[in-house]
């Protein structure tokens, strides 16, 4: 029952959504009080690179099941840490 609960939440765009941004708001509070070291330059890279991978799976995913917006959602949000990283 567990496992089912859990694809559930990673299938569900709202809460993927709000993890992004959560995500995206603790990035922005670590670049202004850290920096630009060595360790918040790479780690966030790396987070944010796992993250648009794991997301291109599940739209992919939504695809292969034919739900074509779930699908379109996903997609959008990978191109998103790339623009946000351009206005820091």
């Amino acid at each position: 029952m567990r496992k089912e609960k859990l694809m559930q939440t990673i299938l569900n765009w709202k809460f993927v959504y709000t993890f992004w941004v959560i995500s995206y708001i603790v990035d922005i509070i670590f670049f202004i009080l850290g920096g630009k070291s060595l360790i918040t330059g790479i780690l966030p890279s790396i987070f944010w690179g796992i993250l648009g991978i794991t997301t291109i799976i599940i739209g992919c995913f939504h695809i292969r099941r034919k739900h074509w917006i779930d699908a379109l959602l996903y997609f959008c949000l990978f191109p998103f840490p790339l623009i946000a990283n351009l206005i820091k």
